[in-house]
């Protein structure tokens, strides 16, 4: 389990190098960064924004165990709106009811063709599965990270 999200980057860089999978992105500008800032109508919690540094999007990102493979949403793809329809309720959920500032999708799981979704609350930077509405206590970035990416890593 990583303990700082440029330390899993990093670490999927390696892995792309050595396995000859798709690198990432090149990181998001500063003009990307407060054009999906914009777009959402909230700051972006600083936690995203350093993944936004170290790249901006990954397609077909393999998880490092083997079970995960996920695309890691690029600023553009995410104020282009083609998401915005499948978290369309648990944005609704979360901005409404939970206090949120903030829900856009960061994330597509591919093998479980879901939507992770960006929450953001106090400054802070949640994730949870579109498809299960907003929760009760949704998990910090770099831990679901982690579990998409990092599972049974050292």
């Amino acid at each position: 389990m990583y303990t700082s999200i440029k330390d899993l980057v990093d670490a999927h860089i390696k892995a792309a190098q050595s396995n000859d999978t798709t690198p990432p992105n090149s990181p998001a500008t500063t003009r990307e960064i407060e054009a999906l800032s914009a777009h959402i109508e909230a700051p972006l919690p600083d936690e995203y924004i350093e993944l936004l540094s170290l790249t901006n999007g990954w397609v077909d990102l393999q998880g490092t165990n083997d079970i995960h493979e996920v695309t890691l949403l690029s600023c553009d793809e995410i104020t282009s709106g083609a998401y915005d329809e499948e978290i369309e309720d648990i944005a609704d959920d979360a901005m409404e009811e939970s206090g949120y500032t903030g829900v856009f999708p960061v994330m597509f799981v591919h093998d479980e063709d879901s939507v992770i979704v960006l929450l953001v609350k106090d400054g802070k930077a949640y994730m949870a599965d579109a498809h299960l509405g907003a929760p009760d206590e949704p998990q910090p970035l770099l831990e679901l990270l982690n579990y998409y990416l990092a599972a049974g890593q050292q």
